[in-house]
């Protein structure tokens, strides 16, 4: 039901734990500062794992996570998370592994992104779904993925895709999981700028984990 979530935190300062031996990439970026009229120089580092992608911005006073739950506790994404309170204690020991600072519950943190799932088993009938949905106008935008066999559509901050995940498996990671053969897989995700949670939670302020990983929200966003 959970795959991927983002958030951020700004609870610093935040800075890589033992970077030598770790694979940190330090960025530098110069910007004009509006009200300080001068130009400021921010340095942010960034850290790719399968398990994670972190992000410590702003001089060490933010940090962003990003993490597919499934994968985290299982190793693929083939497997549900409906409940996120493991999945996002496991990350926070993750996380601290990697970096220092305060990090609180992950609850607590800001949704940048979330994608709620579902997998369809449809055996044999997978393809004839797949060519029915590719003729279905939603969003703005729709376009077929050949690759993995099926079909996206999306609309600024927002993303739907279905699609043969046999196929998707073999095209990315080169393995065939029979397993998996007939799974028709079905993505819905969310970003923060498309104002879609907010507006379905009647919520103006940021939203947490804690808002938008509860399985209510996840089922009316699949619906």
């Amino acid at each position: 039901m959970f795959d991927t979530v983002a958030g951020i935190l700004e609870n610093g300062p935040y800075c890589p734990k033992d970077a030598s031996r770790n694979s940190w990439e330090g960025r530098m970026r110069d910007y004009f500062d509006d009200t300080d009229n001068c130009r400021k120089t921010s340095v942010s580092q960034t850290l790719n794992r399968p398990e994670a992608r972190i992000l410590i911005y702003g001089d060490g006073g933010g940090i962003r996570i990003e993490s597919s739950l499934p994968k985290l506790l299982y190793g693929n994404n083939l497997s549900t998370v409906s409940n996120a309170q493991p999945a996002l204690k496991r990350l926070r020991e993750f996380t601290l592994d990697y970096v220092s600072g305060d990090l609180p519950d992950l609850y607590e943190m800001r949704y940048t992104r979330v994608d709620y799932c579902h997998n369809f088993a449809l055996g044999d009938l997978l393809p004839d779904y797949a060519s029915t949905l590719g003729k279905v106008c939603y969003l703005a935008n729709r376009r077929t993925t050949n690759g993995s066999g099926g079909v996206e559509w999306w609309n600024g901050g927002r993303r739907v895709r279905v699609y043969d995940k046999y196929r998707e498996i073999l095209e990315r990671e080169k393995k065939a999981v029979p397993l998996v053969k007939g799974t028709l897989r079905f993505e819905h995700q969310i970003r923060k700028e498309s104002g879609l949670l907010e507006r379905r939670l009647k919520k103006a302020e940021s939203l947490k984990f804690s808002d938008v990983l509860q399985p209510a929200v996840a089922y009316r966003s699949l619906v």
